[in-house]
């Protein structure tokens, strides 16, 4: 039996997960339990407890990943299979996760209270890799082919495997939109 009284599980939301997995958002009291559900055998896996509701990232393939706030810092849970990919630690934003492929992850991390942002990568081995500082970044996209496109005031910045480049922006104003793109951590 689970350790909770009948009624007091509120279902938020339940999301499909790859392999017919889905993963259940509950609301506990103060607490958001989530929740792998495996239909085959009727098990159920508790496998983070955050302190709010998560954020999903966006995907061009596949489930997209979500950002839980956590007691010690933001829990990146997979959207493949519901386990946690890693840990943000308290004290560092994080933009919402971009997937181009199952092969890697982008997002950009920040520290609070400051404007500076590091454009990251993170490898389906687990692997990390940081981008340059940027100051006064908007929004990040990120291409099938494993570029990113960053948003600045200065221009679009495109970094990839090979070299980065920067294309300015016209003097005159308008208003720029990247299909796909998140917003930079607030």
């Amino acid at each position: 039996e689970p350790p909770y009284f009948v009624g007091s599980l509120d279902v938020q939301a339940r999301l499909p997960l790859q392999q017919g997995l889905e993963l259940s958002v509950e609301r506990l009291g103060n607490r958001w339990p989530l929740r792998r559900l495996d239909p085959t055998n009727e098990s159920s896996l508790l496998t983070v407890v955050g302190n709010g509701p998560p954020v999903p990232g966006v995907s061009l393939s596949g489930t997209p990943d979500l950002l839980v706030p956590g007691d010690r810092g933001t829990l990146w849970v997979s959207g493949a299979h519901g386990g946690l990919r890693g840990t943000v630690p308290t004290g560092l934003r994080v933009s919402p996760p971009l997937h181009a492929s199952p092969a890697y992850a982008a997002t950009l991390i920040a520290l609070d209270g400051v404007a500076v942002a590091v454009p990251a990568l993170l490898l389906a081995d687990g692997g990390l890799v940081l981008g340059p500082l940027l100051v006064g970044t908007a929004q990040l996209a990120l291409l099938p082919d494993a570029r990113l496109v960053v948003l600045q005031a200065g221009g679009l910045q495109v970094f990839g495997p090979q070299a980065a480049a920067v294309r300015p922006l016209p003097p005159q104003p308008f208003r720029v939109m990247v299909s796909g793109a998140v917003a930079a951590p607030e």
